[in-house]
Order: structure tokens, then C-alpha cells, then sequence
């Protein structure tokens, strides 16, 4: 069992490097089957939850969250698996008692999910929100990161009718 557990492990690392490597060329969907045939591997052997997933769950969330989904169709399928890996590694790290790194990060994919999920504009508004406060305070003022989240932000403001916050945010995005 041990070196069949070994074998899996090597191979699962191998299969996130390769993931790693495509993700970073921009090769988003290549990536994501590499990560997705890592779980798979890895679900052989340890529980869902296990505290060795949270990388797994991490790649996965970010790959799906930058691959996107069709607006037209208003499924999310992606989004909606991206929220799920996200959510699993916090509590995969709150469950070791560690700060999850990526808390941040993952708010883009939590205020988008309420968003176009749940058509929850009010709490997407305060976790973008609440996102910017904290982008804001580690980044420089032209970070391109900081015009994302004025761009979503303006967007969510223009579709809930508050086109002066709105157009405050876009001029924002127009200096970076």
C-alpha cells in the first residue's frame, strides 16, 4: 500500500507542476485538467477534506475562477466549482489553524458568485467592498488588481443604479 500510495503522491505532484506550468503560460484549460486529474488521483487515497488537498483545492479554484463561463448562458458552472475549491481550502486551513493565504484572493470569486449565482448584488457589494479596503492597504495605488476591483465594483454600482459611485470607480480604473 505505501508504495502505491508513494507512486499516486509522485505522480499527483507531477500532475500540479505540469498544472502549474500551463497556468502560468495562460494555458488555462490545459491547466485545469492536469489539476483535475491530480484530485482525482488524490481521491483515491485520502478524504475529501484531508489537509494535503488544500493545494489542490487552491490551483483548482484560481484556474477555474480565470477560465470563466459563457455569460450568455447564466449557469456559472465554473464559478460555481471555483466558489466550492475555494471554500474547502479556508476550511482546510482554519481547520490546521492557519490564516488561509489566499483569503483575499478568493473574495473576487465569493462577491461574483453572489453576484451572478445568486443574483445577491447586496452582498457582493460588501465583500468587493471589504476586498478593496484590504487591496488598498498592501497595494500601490496603480496596482492593475486595484483596477479590477474598481471595474466589478463600478459595474455592480452602475447595475444597482448608483451611477455617481459607478462613474467614481471607472475614473479610478482610467488613472491605472
Amino acid at each position: 500500500m505505501d508504495g502505491t500510495l508513494e507512486k499516486v503522491t509522485a505522480e499527483v505532484n507531477s500532475l500540479q507542476l505540469a498544472g502549474d506550468l500551463e497556468f502560468n503560460r495562460g494555458n488555462l484549460l490545459e491547466a485545469y485538467e492536469y489539476y483535475r486529474q491530480a484530485y482525482d488521483k488524490r481521491m483515491l487515497f485520502y478524504t475529501r477534506m484531508n489537509a494535503e488537498n488544500s493545494k489542490i483545492y487552491k490551483r483548482l479554484a484560481k484556474v477555474l475562477y480565470y477560465i470563466e463561463d459563457n455569460p450568455c448562458e447564466y449557469k456559472f458552472p465554473n464559478l460555481i466549482e471555483a466558489r466550492l475549491c475555494a471554500k474547502r481550502y479556508i476550511k482546510i486551513k482554519k481547520s490546521q489553524g492557519k490564516k488561509p493565504k489566499y483569503y483575499i484572493e478568493f473574495c473576487l470569486i465569493f462577491a461574483e458568485y453572489y453576484d451572478k449565482v445568486l443574483n445577491c448584488k447586496e452582498k457582493s457589494r460588501l465583500i468587493y467592498i471589504k476586498y478593496k479596503k484590504k487591496l488598498e492597504k498592501v497595494l500601490d495605488s496603480d496596482h492593475p488588481d486595484l483596477a479590477t476591483i474598481y471595474n466589478n465594483l463600478a459595474i455592480l454600482y452602475n447595475d444597482l443604479n448608483e451611477k455617481e459611485k459607478a462613474i467614481e470607480l471607472y475614473e479610478k480604473c482610467k488613472i491605472i
